[in-house]
Order: structure tokens, then C-alpha cells, then sequence
């Protein structure tokens, strides 16, 4: 064919190019960046803490994943594991040769993908 569409992964589980602070951030890593599991939001032990669902409705406070609804510099999560450290950042990797959620014409997409969804390679 003259054309084809490509298969661009939509992005999923990391920090959007411009989301300095992780504050859009949605995915499931659920691990400080030293090692610990995170607490689940929900849970007041070890770590007791104002960070609810309820006190911050819009910051995606489910299950033990790693979020940040305070403006700190990075997504976080309190130590499931202990009071020290009580809480840490998470390593949430940039995206990366990605669309972005709602991005239906790929118009924002700069990645190097350059295989068609037929498996044809594109013309440079």
C-alpha cells in the first residue's frame, strides 16, 4: 500500500513529558524508589496520615499506588513496611514514544516507532 496506519502504544504507567511534579501520574508502580511497598492510601498504619481519597478527590488515591496530591517534587507513597523512611519517591519512568490518553490522531506523538501495522517499514 502507498499508506498505513501505525500501532502507537498509548502511554500507560509514566510521567507525561511536562508533568514535572507527577501530579497526572496514574499508573500502578506501587514501590518507593528504595525499595519499600508503598501503604495502601486507604490505610492509617504504619504510617497515620491526612492524604485520603476524600481530602484529596482528585489525585487518583487508590489501592497503594504511588501519587503526589501535595505538590511535592515527584509521585510518593508512605512505607508499608515501617515508619522509617515514612514515606519515599517513586521512580516513575518519563513516557516515551507514546500517545497520550485521548490523543486519537497521533498529532502530539514524537516517537520512532517506524514499522506499519502490516509490518511495513516507513519510508524515511
Amino acid at each position: 500500500p502507498r499508506w498505513d496506519y501505525c500501532d502507537v502504544p498509548e502511554c500507560e504507567g509514566c510521567l507525561k513529558k511536562g508533568d514535572t511534579t507527577g501530579a497526572g501520574y496514574r499508573g500502578t508502580l506501587a514501590v518507593t524508589q528504595s525499595g519499600h511497598k508503598c501503604q495502601k492510601w486507604t490505610s492509617q498504619s504504619p504510617n497515620a496520615h491526612s492524604r485520603t481519597a476524600e481530602n484529596y478527590p482528585n489525585f487518583g488515591l487508590e489501592e497503594n499506588y504511588c501519587r503526589n496530591p501535595d505538590g511535592a517534587s515527584g509521585p510518593w507513597c508512605y512505607n508499608s513496611e515501617g515508619k522509617v523512611p515514612r514515606w519515599d519517591y517513586c521512580d516513575v519512568p518519563e513516557c516515551e514514544g507514546c500517545l497520550k490518553k485521548g490523543d486519537t490522531t497521533g498529532a502530539g506523538y514524537r516517537g520512532t516507532l517506524a514499522v506499519t501495522q502490516s509490518g511495513h517499514k516507513c519510508q524515511k
